[in-house]
């Protein structure tokens, strides 16, 4: 909380272990970059709120949750968000109890490709794994990453399922717990998350370990929601898309 720097006092091998954006950078002004004619029109036609998100939708579809997306296609993902969240029909986000759920996440990457390429900011795990591809080189593969949000409960959870090599299936699941900022101007689009434990599964083993001896704290940016999607930004420059799981009948 797997947009936002992570101050966790913990050196950097910890704080790569833990997931889901909770800290938002917005990106810097940047010079002039084309973007696409479509994009524009957005605002022009004032096309419908529906056709923006489907056409967010296409774009991000065949990327693997970003880890397939090339340079260009997150370039074009990334206008496309920021036309989204300029139609962010939930003034208080934060606020909102549109904001509890389960969410799965759809896409994550880098609001700054030079970024992306020092930090790698926005990779598959960005959100909510962080990195643990490193340990297993090329035989990573993520399977599926969710985040659970339960503000009015002060929870959050964020769970990322994972396989190594086809042969071993994990899970890390990252708990946490959520409250509104002390600064009243940010209460509306943040809440303020620490990090209290995390539940790792490798095959039959699982693993739970405490963090209040470090108490890692962050926070989540949400800059568009309604009752189906929802987009914010993270860690290390990131910015991510996800969409709210619907509940099994």
């Amino acid at each position: 909380m797997h947009g936002m720097p992570l101050s966790t006092g913990a050196g950097p091998c910890l704080k790569q272990q833990l997931g889901w954006p909770v800290t938002v950078r917005l990106a810097r002004p940047r010079p002039s970059v084309t973007r696409p004619l479509a994009v524009f029109t957005f605002f022009k036609q004032q096309k419908p709120l529906k056709d923006v998100k489907a056409e967010v939708l296409r774009a991000v579809a065949n990327t693997a949750r970003g880890q397939k997306a090339t340079p260009v296609q997150r370039k074009d993902i990334l206008v496309l968000l920021e036309a989204l969240e300029a139609r962010n029909p939930t003034k208080r986000p934060a606020q909102s109890q549109l904001l509890s759920g389960k969410w799965s996440l759809l896409f994550t990457g880098p609001t700054e490709e030079s970024e992306f390429r020092k930090t790698r900011a926005g990779t598959l795990e960005g959100p909510f794994l962080s990195r643990l591809k490193p340990l297993s080189a090329n035989a990573f593969r993520t399977k599926g990453v969710t985040q659970v949000l339960d503000p009015m409960a002060g929870r959050a959870e964020n769970l990322a399922e994972f396989s190594i090599a086809n042969a071993i299936n994990g899970s890390l699941n990252i708990l946490g717990t959520v409250s509104p900022p002390e600064e009243a101007s940010i209460q509306a689009s943040r809440v303020d998350v620490e990090f209290t434990a995390f539940d790792l599964k490798l095959g039959p083993a699982n693993i739970t370990v405490p963090l209040g001896w470090i108490k890692p704290k962050g926070w989540i940016q949400t800059t568009y929601l309604d009752d189906e999607l929802r987009v914010g930004r993270g860690d290390k420059g990131s910015i991510f898309l996800a969409a709210r799981q619907k509940p099994r009948a």
